[in-house]
This record gives structure tokens, sequence and C-alpha cells, in this order.
């Protein structure tokens, strides 16, 4: 496994359980990076058919239809929005990993020059680039064609 950002092998095994399940994560010294190993060959597909099956939140409503999630989330951005404020920048790219359905990004499209988001979930990645024309890729950061801003 290699380090999304730089590019190294030379990563430190930090646990092998995450959630109460198995699960290795590694650790990049270089880039002070986290990283998970993927469990799936195809995490896209996994993604799209079993990810929401499996990880809810504690909030009672459970559906995963991307316009659910996008309204029963949306409101409770506020902490996230107060530790990023002091970075908005006109002049600068912002791009959101794990995007879902645009519950976060849409609260800061407007305080960059463009914002992009990544999410492997087929329906979310398409309802946010329908409802809010803004950018999602559905890849992995290190399959990626998103250029360096």
């Amino acid at each position: 496994m290699k380090c999304t950002i730089c590019g190294t092998e030379n990563l430190e095994l930090i646990s092998t359980s995450i959630r109460n399940a198995e699960g290795k994560v590694y650790y990049c010294d270089d880039c002070d990076l986290g990283l998970l190993k993927p469990k799936h060959t195809n995490v896209s597909d996994y993604y799209d058919q079993e990810y929401r099956k499996k990880f809810t939140d504690d909030i009672e409503i459970t559906a995963s239809d991307p316009v659910t999630m996008y309204n029963t989330h949306r409101k409770y951005q506020k902490n996230r929005i107060n530790i990023i404020k002091p970075y908005f920048d006109l002049d600068k790219h912002f791009l959101e990993i794990g995007c879902s359905a645009g519950q976060f990004i849409t609260h800061v499209v407007n305080e960059y020059a463009e914002c992009v988001g990544l999410e492997l979930d087929s329906r979310c990645a398409e309802y946010v680039k329908k409802e809010f024309e803004i950018t999602v890729h559905r890849t992995l950061l290190e399959d990626s064609n998103i250029p360096e801003k």
C-alpha cells in the first residue's frame, strides 16, 4: 500500500481494527496522514451496494436516498464550518473527500474559487452534481485525475 499523497510505501501499521471490526490503519510519517487499507477490491461497488446498509448515523432516520440524507444532515454542519472558516479564501480550491449528498460542501461552495467532491456512492455523487452543480468525481483520491492547485 502506498501513501495517497507522497507515494511512499514506508507506512506504519497503527491499528488492525476500526469501528469494532477488522481493518488496517496505516500512518505516513512524511505526510502526517492516516490511511485505511481498502477491504474491497471494487470500492465503488461496495459504496453503491453495501456501505449505507452497514454504516448509518445514530440519527433515527436511516434512509439512504441522497435527498433525505442531505435534508437530514445539512443543518448540523456548523461545527465543521467553524473549523475551516479561517481558511476560507476565494483564491483557493477546496476538495471534500467523501462528500456524501453534499450536506457540507454546499455550505462552503461560495467561499473558495472552486469546490470539488470525491464520492463513491453513485447516487449521492449524481445528486450533488445535478442539484448543486458541484463537480464530483467517483474515484479514490489516488486514482483521481484532479489537478494539484
